[in-house]
């Protein structure tokens, strides 16, 4: 097998993949290279005609680029399904209480300053999170405070180093950066689930190595993986 083997895999399974492609390593002797990104960017990117070999990240993008013929929709696989929550500060006490919309959009204002993932970079989380500030009708009174990450994975960053009080992106993310802590997910009225999957390209250089890293991910070890990360089956 190639030792080149490249992922490209949105922000939000970073941590779930963390476990599964160590393993691989140590029974493979291969080290994928990963590249992430939030969806849409990554999917401009294969339609572009960049060479990858698999290709992690919300399920509709993938179903997009079968039907154009870039993924073989034969060796596609959910890695699992997530929801959007709320990051603070690590020590945060107490924490705010979201479980209503009410309180969310009370929690929205009062917030020093607030951080979401670009939607015109493609994150999908930070897309949900705009339509749930516009549908609260706070979109406009939140600007000004309001600072845009290039992913899910900066929501985070930008909130254990203070540079946002409160951050809107996936659980998983949240979950994964010990500077934060999941303050709760937003109520089940503006909550959105996002099925995570992965599939392997057309066409991709690395063809016998994309089959190998895709049997295993599909395992045990793998799955329970993607459950500790926040990735429900």
């Amino acid at each position: 097998m190639s030792s080149n083997l490249i992922i490209l895999c949105a922000g939000a399974a970073k941590a779930a993949l963390a476990d599964p492609l160590t393993e691989f390593t140590a029974l493979t002797g291969v080290t994928p290279v990963v590249i992430y990104g939030t969806t849409g960017a990554l999917q401009a990117r294969i339609e572009g005609g960049e060479p990858a070999d698999v290709f992690i990240a919300g399920r509709p993008a993938l179903e997009q680029l079968a039907v154009a013929r870039r993924i073989d929709g034969a060796n596609m696989a959910n890695l699992g399904r997530v929801g959007v929550g709320l990051a603070v500060r690590r020590l945060t006490n107490p924490l705010p209480d979201i479980s209503t919309v009410l309180a969310l959009r009370e929690v929205l204002l009062e917030a020093a300053s607030l951080a979401y993932g670009d939607p015109q970079g493609g994150d999908s989380s930070g897309k949900h999170f705009r339509s749930v500030l516009n549908e609260l009708g706070i979109a406009e009174r939140v600007r000004e405070k309001t600072l845009l990450a290039p992913l899910g994975l900066a929501v985070a960053e930008y909130v254990s180093m203070g540079q946002a009080a409160i951050g809107a992106t996936q659980s998983s993310v949240i979950l994964a950066n010990a500077g934060v802590v999941l303050a709760g997910m937003l109520p089940e009225a503006l909550q959105h689930y996002t099925t995570y999957s992965y599939g392997v390209l057309r066409g991709a250089p690395n063809l016998e190595g994309a089959m190998q890293i895709v049997r295993h991910l599909s395992g045990q070890a793998s799955i329970e993986s993607f459950a500790r990360t926040g990735f429900a089956q």
